[in-house]
């Protein structure tokens, strides 16, 4: 079976759980274990879907992944642009900080504003472009900052062969007791990280 990255899996035989991570050239996917911080290569047929029973799915698909196909930095089909925060641990283990990543999961250019406020004053604003299927990091968002109703707000457009798209407004409100989730891998960067 193939399995998309990101998706959360388990080893038929030692029952460990982890989260595709990316293919690798040989056939096999690279899983991160929670339990040992850690990527393990492991071929397909010894993992199945962690949401799934306990008996593994038919294999679809059973040829390696060939050179032409996307790399696992090929993002997900239609996601567009999204925030992502990475946490930066201290040697404890504990996040001291979040970067602060713009990942554009499109084939076209974005031109953004991007500003962050706390307490409803705004405190930090970048603007820039970002190429297609890339990300950027315009800074970090501390620890001790998710206290103080952190606010992003994003303005944007796309650079399309057509010319300008109409602007776009997002604005996000982060609430740690919903930011502070299991952190999920996101694309473009394969890493962990909230969105």
């Amino acid at each position: 079976m193939r399995f998309p990255i990101g998706s959360k899996v388990k080893f038929l035989h030692s029952g460990d759980e982890g989260v595709v991570t990316k293919w690798l050239d040989n056939g096999m996917v690279s899983v991160w274990l929670k339990s040992v911080d850690m990527d393990i290569p492991a071929f397909p047929d010894d993992l199945i879907s962690a949401e799934s029973p306990e008996t593994p799915a038919p294999e679809t698909n059973p040829q390696a992944p060939t050179a032409d196909k996307p790399k696992s930095t090929a993002p997900l089909p239609g996601f567009g642009v999204q925030l992502a925060f990475e946490p930066q641990p201290l040697p404890d283990g504990t996040p001291d900080k979040y970067l602060i990543h713009l990942i554009n999961g499109t084939p076209y250019e974005f031109v953004y504003e991007l500003s962050l406020s706390f307490l409803g004053e705004e405190e930090e604003y970048w603007c820039g472009k970002i190429l297609g299927n890339r990300a950027i990091s315009p800074g970090f968002l501390l620890f001790d900052d998710l206290n103080d109703a952190p606010a992003f707000a994003l303005k944007g457009w796309y650079l399309t062969t057509e010319g300008k798209s109409p602007a776009q407004e997002k604005n996000l409100k982060i609430r740690p007791k919903h930011f502070l989730k299991t952190p999920l891998f996101a694309p473009i960067l394969d890493k962990p990280a909230f969105l």
